[in-house]
């Protein structure tokens, strides 16, 4: 169903998104079997403290609504679990961002738009892309410092381009389109920041360019790029250096480069049964930098194994590396590892199966050097945890 939008007056610099009235979910759409959250102000309340994780699910590929997310406090060993309802919110979340305790959704329903909550899903306003590109999604969104930045599956190098990417400083209140160095439109093979830098991998010029988030109108080219592994399937940026996860043939190499990169070199391989799921249009990537260790999920789909690393450097040889096989068992028929987070010592994963219609949480409190299975009940709907976030 169609929301209900004012009129917006064209902008060219800067785009400020506008509102829709938040209404109440018909009863069709209620999840009996989940508590009600009558406490939502000291919920909010609590958000002022430390760091929470933040669950979205997708019940799309099973054919249900999932309206809301879970919310996933650690206490010691166990996990403070609660369900937060969205109010007229998205239906269900594809991916998502939590930035500043604002809430960003994005849905795979072919509408180039983002949903926006600023009070823990009680309403909600949307963003949408003013160019005419209303039958795409909005691809990627990444919470880089205090920017929050989105792109389409590609980015075009100019304003004449049909896919300009959009960053906002302000959470969301404004937005501002950008555009990469390149000729006609660039494919976003893989896309990842910190703090300070965008990396963006493609398909030719070398591969990688980056800008600094501050300055997105500045996109510098790396130089060359020794390693003969080049179509990227993903990249994870680290404080000092980068991940590129490379692909051949449907063997995994991890290519790398340090500080701002003008050059990408081989790591090494991965084990041939082990796959890296991208990060691109229809993907998600269960990896991420986590106080100081790029972690990075792959699964072998032919014995049903998860398997996570931990590269303590953004060159170390995944021979070299560490890695535990926590029991992916929930689900028949594994398909990926569609995201990963942490902190300094909890980390968070999720796997589904394969048709998406089934999936379970893994999580840890020693670093990744163990998983379990924590015990959720406030979900319990067929679907998967598509993002996992912290805030």
């Amino acid at each position: 169903m169609r929301k209900f939008r004012s009129v917006r007056p064209k902008l060219s610099a800067t785009i400020v998104p506008f509102y829709i009235i938040a209404f109440m979910t018909g009863v069709g759409c209620l999840k009996l079997q989940r508590p009600a959250t009558s406490d939502l102000p000291a919920l909010i309340a609590l958000m002022s403290g430390s760091e929470s994780f933040y669950l979205f699910p997708d019940e799309s590929d099973a054919g249900g609504q999932s309206n809301g997310m879970l919310r996933a406090d650690p206490e010691g060993s166990a996990l403070n679990v609660s369900w937060v309802p969205f109010t007229g919110g998205p239906a269900n979340t594809w991916k998502a961002e939590v930035l500043n305790g604002t809430i960003f959704v994005l849905q795979e329903d072919s509408e180039d738009e983002l949903w926006i909550s600023r009070n823990q899903g009680t309403s909600w306003e949307t963003f949408e892309a003013p160019e005419d590109n209303e039958d795409e999604d909005i691809s990627h969104i990444l919470g880089c410092g205090d920017a929050l930045i989105l792109t389409y599956d590609t980015i075009s190098q100019d304003p004449d381009g049909d896919h300009p990417a959009y960053v906002s400083y302000d959470n969301g209140r404004s937005f501002q389109t950008w555009f990469v160095s390149g000729t006609g439109e660039v494919t976003v093979d893989g896309i990842d920041c910190n703090d300070s830098y965008l990396y963006i991998a493609f398909a030719s010029q070398n591969h990688i360019q980056y800008a600094p988030v501050q300055d997105l109108s500045s996109f510098t080219l790396a130089s060359s790029h020794s390693s003969i592994y080049d179509q990227y399937y993903g990249l994870i940026a680290g404080t000092s250096g980068i991940i590129g996860m490379a692909d051949q043939n449907g063997d995994y190499y991890s290519n790398y480069g340090s500080g701002l990169p003008q050059d990408m070199q081989t790591a090494g391989s991965y084990p041939v049964a082990y796959t890296f799921y991208p990060l691109s249009a229809s993907r998600h990537s269960g990896a991420d930098y986590i106080s100081g260790t790029y972690k990075i999920g792959m699964v072998d789909t032919g014995n049903d194994i998860c398997r996570i690393y931990s590269l303590d450097t953004f060159d170390t040889a995944p021979t070299s590396g560490s890695y535990v096989e926590p029991g992916c068992n929930q689900v028949s028929d594994l398909g990926n590892l569609p995201d990963l987070a942490g902190d300094e010592s909890t980390i968070l994963a999720s796997y589904r199966n394969d048709s998406g219609t089934n999936g379970a949480v893994l999580f840890s409190t020693d670093g990744g050097n163990s998983f379990s299975h924590p015990s959720i009940d406030e979900w319990t709907d067929a679907g998967f945890i598509s993002d996992i976030e912290v805030d």
